[in-house]
């Protein structure tokens, strides 16, 4: 594979992970043609929706314990906090992924200084907000309708007692 470059790159594009061999890259390229039913059995078609493009990465890490346990807190990091990473083949540059999820195990077979994980990518597609005014206001205030407020509940008075008089709740004496 002389002259081929497989890696994984932070948004510097410096290498995020060092490992001993890209086993696979699984590709899930999807897009949904929305259909309705209409009269007589028929349907319409209207729009094509385009989904997030998934990426399964697997990758083989061959190390003493202490690489194996700095590549596993690595992993944890991106698949725990918002980074976004490029994944980088011979036929393709896949910009702006997050790690969704991975998992990993060790077993006799494979040797136990060994790491093989299987990585799940999903892309991110970061877009400008746009923010505008929705609330209109009109010129003049009397032009506007009134706005039902609902029935305005009655007052409520109170007695209190200051010796032989009463007050009652709007300060009358009585």
């Amino acid at each position: 594979m002389t002259g081929e470059m497989w890696t994984i790159l932070d948004e510097n594009n410096l290498p995020v992970l060092e490992f001993t061999s890209f086993i696979s890259l699984d590709v899930d390229n999807t897009s949904k043609i929305t259909n309705y039913s209409v009269e007589k059995g028929s349907f319409t078609t209207y729009n094509k929706i385009v989904t997030p493009n998934e990426l399964t990465v697997t990758l083989a890490m061959q190390g003493d314990a202490l690489k194996l346990q700095n590549a596993i807190d690595i992993l944890n990091t991106l698949c725990n906090e918002a980074q976004v990473v490029n994944i980088v083949s011979p036929y393709a540059y896949y910009a702006g992924y997050s790690l969704e999820s991975f998992d990993y195990s060790f077993n006799q077979t494979d040797g136990v200084g060994i790491l093989i994980t299987p990585l799940n990518f999903k892309e991110i597609r970061q877009v400008q907000a746009a923010y505008t005014n929705s609330i209109k206001y009109t010129k003049n205030q009397s032009a506007s309708s009134k706005v039902n407020t609902g029935k305005k509940q009655g007052e409520k008075t109170s007695v209190f007692f200051d010796g032989a008089k009463a007050v009652t709740g709007n300060g009358r004496l009585i």
